[in-house]
Parts: C-alpha cells; structure tokens; sequence
C-alpha cells in the first residue's frame, strides 16, 4: 500500500504527499530486515520462491481470475495443450462465453474513453503489479483470494474508462459481470478442493459410524 501511495503521489505530482509515507516505508523495511535476514523462515514446497518463467504464466492467471474465471480453470486449461483448452472452454461455455464478453468489453472501454498512455492506466497497472507481487512468485501456492488488493486497480482503471460511456452501456456490463459471478461462484461450489475433502471427511465419518454400529450389534 505504501508503494501504491507513492506512485499515485509520483504521477499526479504530489510529492508534497510523500513525507507523510515515509513511516510507512520505515515499518517495511524493519519488518524485511526482521523476517528475511535475521530471522529468515525456510520456504519449501508449496511456499517456495521461484524465479523462472513461471512467474509470468503466475501473474497471467491472477489476472484472468480478475475477470471472472473460477479457481480451476488453472488445472484444465494449459498454453501447451491447445486442442484440450478448446475443449474445456466449450465445455464450460456458461463461464466462458461472460469471461470473453466482459475482457472484450473492457478493453473496448479502455481504448475509446481513455488514452492508453494516460496516468490513469498507468496507475491501475502499476498498482495490479504491486498487488501481487508479495505472492506471484509463489507459483505453488496462488488463489484468486490474493486479488483482495489488486483487484482494485483492475476496477479503478474501469471505472474511469467507463465514466463517459452511456448508462445503458454501464448497466449492460455490470448486468454481464453479476451473470459471470453467479456462474463462477456455482462452478467453484461444486468444484473447489473444500468441497471434495469434505465429500471424503463425510464418507469416512459415515464409514466408521457403521463400523461401531455393527461392533455394537455383535456385544
């Protein structure tokens, strides 16, 4: 949030501003002096740091999530495999067909009311990037639960490309991202990793009640 404060500061020339985020930059710093030199935890396996190319498909799912794609869709739908991707969009178009509304929407928002090179988009991506970078090189550990932040830069670059386009358009959208929503969240319900180990917690449980049960019936 500090970086955020001073690139807004930075590009809308108030640097006036910028004294009164420097405590903030001094907490940090304590804070990554304290956890990653003198007292480092160890970060393996799902938590590991990695530095390759990874990090870029990583960023690129963060913000596919952003608009509107379920959780798993990582797991189903690969660059490397693009007969299987097909599929699996067609498959899923309820979910699909919203999500390529919604990006081609966005973009044709941002192209016509906003300058590409206008701080506005400069700031939304700058602070998308910040958002994610305490997790996007965790590629074995990323969930669309770590968009809270970045996200924010997502709809703030929408907003303001959106502002001078009519109310119909506007209520057209959000009407097509409320559809998106309902559709991701019933997916996710019926597919998210919680579900299934509650599935096998409830037939294990069920399991063992039988087994008593009949242990019971036998004394």
């Amino acid at each position: 949030l500090p970086i955020v404060f001073a690139i807004y500061c930075y590009l809308f020339k108030k640097l006036a501003f910028i004294k009164y985020i420097m405590p903030f930059f001094f907490v940090d710093f304590v804070y990554a002096l304290l956890r990653f030199i003198i007292f480092p935890v160890q970060a393996s396996w799902d938590y590991e740091i990695i530095l390759n190319h990874q990090v870029l498909y990583n960023a690129f799912w963060y913000f596919i999530w952003g608009f509107g794609l379920p959780e798993s869709f990582k797991s189903i739908i690969f660059p490397t495999l693009p007969e299987q991707s097909v599929k699996a969009l067609i498959q899923f178009w309820k979910l699909s067909l919203p999500f390529a509304a919604i990006t081609i929407s966005a973009a044709f928002f941002t192209l016509k009311n906003t300058n590409i090179k206008s701080k506005e988009v400069i700031f939304a991506a700058l602070w998308f990037i910040v958002g994610i970078l305490p997790v996007v090189f965790v590629v074995k550990h990323s969930y669309p639960v770590y968009l809270s932040f970045s996200l924010i830069g997502i709809i703030y670059l929408l907003l303001n490309s959106m502002k001078k386009s009519s109310y119909y358009l506007q209520i057209l959208f959000l009407s097509l991202w409320l559809v998106s929503s309902f559709f991701s969240i019933d997916f996710t319900k019926n597919s998210h990793w919680i579900r299934n180990e509650q599935a096998i917690s409830k037939a294990y449980t069920t399991f063992l009640l039988e087994k008593s049960q009949d242990i019971g019936d036998r004394d």
